[in-house]
């Protein structure tokens, strides 16, 4: 994948950059008679993008008289393996953003710790709860998509150059091959997550990253660099065809 970086001093404006070029590939999708597939990254920049798409899909829906049989598929990048009621819930914070276009999203959700409990019981087995939830997440993936490609991946970097739950230094999850990976020690708390792998959100054509504020400079330069960017460079490596995005408010 080529990269490419994107700068403008407003965020609100990097992110309606992200979201027009990201309902043009939903409403291609849908012209070839397709379910729209996208990944959406979660936090505060998570909750605007939700937000601006929500407005921007409705206006084309209404413009082009689409009608409630398009659908969009709506994957999360990563996701605390809490309950849904949780504060560090990731998908039912997006999800709530959504308020105008609700009949046409298809939301594809981690299983909790409780719901894989009663997985479990019903399977009659023992096994690993967040191992157990990320080969569901995979199956949810493999099932759906059945080897197509996502229509567009939306991710924010951390400070230390993570994207989704692939954090530096943790190479298993790093080359995994799997459709979602299981992260037992998260640097950032809750330490159990569910995340897309790095080889799984290569499968489109177009990834946007955003790295805002002062404190993503350093892995911003990294990525550009070429340098010390082992999360975005595996990310990279892993597509032969498409572009990542780096939109940034820093110079």
């Amino acid at each position: 994948m080529n990269l490419q970086t994107i700068f403008d001093a407003s965020s609100d404006r990097l992110i309606d950059q992200a979201i027009s070029s990201a309902v043009t590939s939903i409403t291609h999708a849908w012209g070839e008679g397709r379910e729209a597939q996208i990944v959406l990254t979660g936090g505060r920049t998570g909750r605007k993008i939700a937000q601006a798409l929500d407005l921007g899909l409705d206006r084309a829906i209404r413009n082009q008289n689409l009608g409630s049989t398009s659908k969009i598929h709506i994957w999360f990048s990563d996701e605390r393996f809490v309950e849904a009621d949780d504060k560090d819930r990731t998908d039912s914070t997006i999800i709530s953003e959504f308020k105008l276009i609700l009949g046409h999203l298809v939301f594809h959700r981690v299983l909790t710790p409780s719901q894989i409990n009663s997985s479990i019981k019903l399977s009659n087995k023992v096994s690993n709860k967040l191992e157990d939830a990320a080969a569901q997440y995979s199956q949810q993936i493999s099932q759906t998509l059945l080897g197509n490609r996502f229509d567009c991946v939306i991710l924010s970097m951390g400070e230390d150059g993570h994207v989704a739950s692939c954090f530096p230094g943790q190479d298993e999850i790093l080359n995994s091959k799997t459709g979602a990976a299981a992260v037992s020690d998260s640097p950032k708390p809750p330490r159990e997550r569910v995340s897309l792998t790095l080889h799984q959100l290569a499968q489109t054509l177009a990834i946007y990253i955003f790295v805002l504020g002062s404190e993503k400079i350093t892995p911003l330069k990294a990525v550009q660099d070429r340098a010390n960017s082992a999360v975005v460079e595996q990310l990279r490596q892993n597509s032969p065809v498409g572009q990542i995005y780096l939109l940034t408010d820093q110079k």
